[in-house]
């Protein structure tokens, strides 16, 4: 089943702060979150992230 999470962390390379809103597969989290965001954002650091909603798939 895929969800929404709302995830904060800090984008190393523009060294800033940013929330932002993805859907993935429950089945990822938690480990595939941290891959997800870096695959999108660069490295990261500080990420903690929670719940929002489930995904009509």
């Amino acid at each position: 089943m895929n969800v929404y999470i709302e995830a904060h962390f800090k984008q190393v390379k523009e060294n800033e702060y940013k929330r932002v809103e993805v859907k993935i597969d429950e089945d990822l989290i938690p480990w595939g979150v941290h891959k997800f965001l870096t695959a999108r954002y660069g490295e990261i650091t500080n990420l903690s992230f929670y719940f929002t909603r489930e995904a009509d798939n």
